[in-house]
């Protein structure tokens, strides 16, 4: 387990993608607190998508992997001061609900400060806390929608449907909202004081096309998103095993290095404009079609392994162009330990990516994604010193709730 985050202590209130952020700061050695709604808890454990049956959703086994879960009810005026009683012994307050909703509960962050002043306070959500889609509800694709990033197609009878697009929005924000916490946490320890947070998904997927929108924003013009369709020298090629390879020498010394490599210095005053022939002049030589027939040729010599271990050796810039399947497989990936094998007490043993963060000499290892309730009696004895005699008073009053109430509604 990472311990770049050992000892800092987590509340996370988040249904759905916003539990991604409190996952990132899990995966670092965070003790993150999953607080959930009596009886049942997220209904992420429910909705569909199950790699074998009997077990959780996938995107609950993803999402809230490495955290501890406590079901206590923050409509009652009891689980309020529970968890404010907790909130002195955190560090972060996740709020990953809409827009105000933890401050309508009265564990706002006004009021969280009020009992720890060092307290970060992050609210993620889908449109942010300010802006006049702040109640506006949206899944996954609306956000990448409001900043641009998905497209409509047609089907043959002409009905629209979502394009094919990348989910930046629910990826991008609980990235940066993690990054965030971590700067604040830095700051408070430094100066005694806490921070609140604002992270919008749909600002996190207009960011994650900062390229296009700095171009737009400065010129008013709106590239292409097949921009390099006719480049030469950044191009896909296909290989002799009927796989592709990304090819990229378009900065000149690269460029030289291949076509010397391939023995073929003709290629080099023909790899387009020489009007700059500097050693770091960016050159795609778009729209060159007779070279893009001659390498096209060349590269189908190789296999696409081939051609990785030529670019290797002669310091050529390129990559495989992997399938999904082949990405999980790709030598590379699998060096870098990026799939975790993990054993679910009801999923079994599942694999999952594990971080793109690697620490040398530790080890990445998270719990299981927990039950709802699963570490109710545990945090609620631990943190705040509950006997028996006041948990089983508490569950009578419905002011906290037990794993078994779930496991029922699963089953």
């Amino acid at each position: 387990m990472y311990d770049l985050l050992a000892g800092v202590r987590v509340l996370d209130v988040s249904l759905l993608a916003p539990d991604m952020l409190a996952m990132n700061l899990a995966d670092l050695g965070a003790d993150v607190i999953k607080i959930e709604a009596p009886p049942y808890g997220d209904h992420a454990r429910v909705i569909p998508g199950r790699i074998r049956e009997g077990a959780p959703s996938s995107n609950h086994l993803r999402w809230n992997r490495g955290k501890r879960s406590l079901l206590l009810n923050l409509k009652n005026a009891q689980g309020v001061q529970i968890f404010l009683e907790l909130a002195k012994k955190a560090d972060v307050v996740v709020e990953g609900l809409r827009a105000g909703t933890m401050a309508r509960f009265g564990v706002g962050y006004d009021v969280v400060r009020q009992v720890n002043p060092k307290i970060v306070f992050c609210s993620i959500s889908g449109t942010g806390q300010t802006g006049p889609y702040v109640h506006l509800g949206m899944h996954g694709a609306g956000l990448d929608s409001i900043a641009g990033g998905v497209s409509v197609a047609f089907r043959e009878d002409g009905r629209p449907f979502v394009g094919q697009h990348i989910a930046f929005g629910t990826r991008v924000g609980p990235l940066y909202a993690a990054f965030a916490v971590a700067a604040a946490l830095v700051k408070a320890a430094r100066t005694g004081e806490g921070s609140y947070i604002d992270v919008a998904q749909t600002d996190a997927a207009a960011f994650a096309e900062v390229d296009r929108q700095f171009h737009l924003l400065n010129t008013g013009v709106e590239l292409p998103g097949d921009l390099y369709r006719n480049a030469v020298r950044n191009q896909c090629y296909r290989t002799r095993d009927s796989n592709y390879i990304l090819f990229q020498a378009f900065e000149h010394k690269f460029w030289v290095n291949f076509c010397l490599a391939i023995e073929r210095p003709d290629l080099v005053a023909r790899g387009g404009d020489q009007t700059d022939v500097s050693a770091n002049a960016l050159n795609m030589a778009m729209g060159d079609e007779a070279l893009r027939a001659e390498l096209a040729e060349i590269m189908a010599t190789r296999t696409q392994r081939e051609w990785i271990d030529f670019f290797i050796a002669h310091n050529i810039p390129g990559a495989p162009i992997n399938s999904l399947t082949q990405a999980m497989e790709d030598p590379h990936f699998k060096a870098r330990d990026n799939i975790y094998v993990q054993e679910h007490p009801t999923a079994g043993p599942i694999r999952m990516l594990s971080t793109p963060i690697k620490v040398p000499g530790q080890q990445f290892d998270v719990r299981p994604a927990p039950d709802a309730g699963e570490h109710t009696d545990e945090v609620l004895g631990e943190l705040l010193g509950f006997d028996d005699a006041t948990l089983t008073r508490l569950k009578a009053e419905r002011v906290i709730g037990s794993s078994q109430q779930h496991a029922t509604r699963v089953e």
